[in-house]
């Protein structure tokens, strides 16, 4: 569903590197891992979701942060390559917003420019229900719009290593960067 049992900062830099990584297997060995990806399709909205009202972004922080809660974004957000790839305007749209208020260091300029599909139309999230329910992970976020100032509510009441971790594995798979943190409220 596109959220990370190890919460933003790690999961967003685990991502940063699995998305490389799989770009170079497709653009060397010819072999497409990111399109089949539902989790990767829906990762743009688990950073939408999860982003403080934009009136309130700074360049150290734009996302709630659940799990291993550091105070501040320093993973870049893989918006733009899921954008060209998935051809999101959604994810277009959210990388424009993102780079505006946090620097195009953030993102990964450098990569950007191989990702960034100039032909693209960004998509504002105004269509968009104002909650949504990250289910392996449950996570639920509710918002009063998207205006950018919007009040905001995040509650997690899922296990720490997510539904889909605990059917599968027998111990931690997140390198100790998950909380037991079911019941957290975030305003």
């Amino acid at each position: 569903d596109g959220a990370s049992q190890e919460g933003i900062n790690y999961g967003g830099y685990f991502l940063s590197y699995f998305l490389k990584t799989l770009d170079l297997v497709d653009q060397l060995l010819g072999v497409d891992l990111i399109a089949p990806c539902e989790f990767l399709r829906n990762v743009p909205y688990f950073y939408l979701y999860s982003a403080i009202p934009r009136r309130s972004w700074s360049d150290r922080q734009l996302l709630f942060h659940f799990g291993d809660g550091f105070p501040s974004d320093w993973a870049p957000s893989p918006d733009r390559i899921i954008a060209s790839r998935f051809q999101s305007g959604l994810a277009q749209w959210l990388a424009d917003e993102t780079e505006k208020q946090a620097g195009p260091e953030k993102h990964g300029a450098a990569l950007n420019l191989l990702w960034l599909d100039p032909a693209l139309s960004p998509a504002p999230p105004t269509s968009l229900p104002t909650a949504r329910h990250f289910k392996d992970q449950d996570l639920f976020f509710m918002r009063s719009d998207w205006s950018g100032q919007e009040a905001v509510c995040g509650f997690k009441c899922g296990p720490h290593s997510g539904h889909r971790g605990l059917r599968h594995y027998n111990h931690e798979i997140g390198g100790g960067h998950m909380h037991p943190d079911a019941g957290t409220i975030l305003l």
